[in-house]
């Protein structure tokens, strides 16, 4: 073989063998329930150079993606020990209600929250959006629900709320965006009266997994320098809750 062949043959051996290592990680019952969401999209993946995340940010978001953090109810060893949550004494202390369920720690998730609404608006500022309203009623429709930001420009209007689920599996972030999108159908069609478009979005993911739906909206809100920021600085705000777990 020549050296370029050479090279081929080692390179797609190297990616066969780094596939094996990705389904076997995928495949164990516990772990692999994340990492299928995070696999779906390298922008999950963006915090490999460390920008804007700290040493301990990073050693969080790798252990909890892996359910390795030292939690009451997800231990390997000593199974009758008491399981319960130690903040709000919840009976089983597990990762997905120590991120998404705890009420003792809803003050870091609306921290993680309110920190990805202000990237959004911060992304529509530059794409000259205007803002409707922000975590309020609309005005002139009937109806008390209140989304996080409404923008509006050139006719069509965006009804963006954002959730933060955990990324159990991986129907979980399909299942959190149908729940918003049936939430706010009414309206929706309240404003397609006004408006030629309506459309509603939500973001999602307590562990950095990054929707591919989310996508096509940010094409549209932001530049591609300032989505590849935003995806840097997403795994920050979804560390937020980590010191506040002990």
């Amino acid at each position: 073989m020549t050296r370029k062949e050479r090279r081929l043959v080692v390179r797609n051996i190297r990616n066969h063998h780094r596939g094996l290592r990705d389904e076997r990680l995928q495949d164990k019952p516990d772990q692999g329930k994340v990492m299928k969401q995070v696999a779906k999209v390298q922008a999950s993946s963006s915090i490999y150079d460390g920008a804007y995340t700290t040493f301990a940010d990073w050693r969080f978001i790798h252990r909890a993606r892996l359910n390795l953090l030292s939690l009451n109810g997800a231990r390997r060893f000593n199974l009758n020990s008491d399981k319960r949550c130690r903040r709000c004494r919840n009976p089983n202390e597990r990762l997905p209600h120590v991120l998404s369920h705890c009420m003792r720690l809803s003050n870091p998730m609306n921290k993680r929250h309110n920190a990805l609404v202000q990237r959004i608006m911060k992304a529509a500022e530059g794409r000259f959006w205007k803002v409707i309203t922000e975590n309020q009623p609309i005005p002139g429709i009937d109806s008390t629900l209140r989304l996080d930001i409404v923008l509006k420009k050139n006719g069509e209007v965006l009804l963006i709320d954002v959730t933060c689920p955990f990324e159990n599996d991986e129907a979980s972030l399909d299942e959190a965006r149908l729940r918003k999108e049936q939430k706010y159908a009414p309206i929706a069609a309240a404003l397609r009266r006004t408006y030629r478009q309506v459309t509603v979005h939500a973001f999602v993911g307590s562990l950095g997994s990054y929707d591919p739906k989310n996508v096509k909206l940010m094409n549209r809100q932001a530049s591609k320098k300032y989505q590849t920021l935003q995806e840097a600085l997403r795994h920050r705000h979804d560390s937020m809750v980590k010191d506040d777990l002990h």
